[in-house]
């Protein structure tokens, strides 16, 4: 009797109220977990923002060839501009979450280096 007695005195708070164990290791996995899950659809929302900024001119230029029956200069312009710079785009975002963790663990580090570092180096 006097074992359960110290048991439950050993984790009696110091406030009085009794602790869980494993209550605070849980509620730092959320927290992580939503972390995670923000990184994860802001990296898809740049996705979705750079198909949007690439194919929003070709889309216009086809509505008003079609609606208007002639194509404007700046519309194409941006069309002919934007389309082979989706691949560009695409590559920034997928490199982006690997220059930030390089960036976090180097604090010295520059831009430029970290992309270098990133693209060519091993890790």
């Amino acid at each position: 009797k006097t074992h359960k007695r110290n048991t439950r005195a050993s984790i009696i708070g110091m406030k009085g109220t009794i602790r869980r164990p494993g209550r605070r290791t849980t509620a730092v996995a959320e927290r992580r977990k939503a972390s995670r899950s923000k990184k994860v659809a802001v990296q898809g929302m740049l996705y979705v923002v750079a198909f949007y900024i690439t194919w929003f001119f070709p889309t216009m230029s086809r509505i008003t060839d079609l609606v208007a029956g002639k194509n404007y200069f700046a519309i194409q312009f941006f069309d002919t501009f934007l389309i082979p710079l989706q691949g560009f785009f695409n590559c920034a975002i997928y490199l982006r979450p690997r220059i930030q963790i390089y960036r976090r663990r180097k604090k010295d580090a520059t831009f430029w280096t970290s992309l270098k570092a990133v693209i060519f180096e091993r890790d």
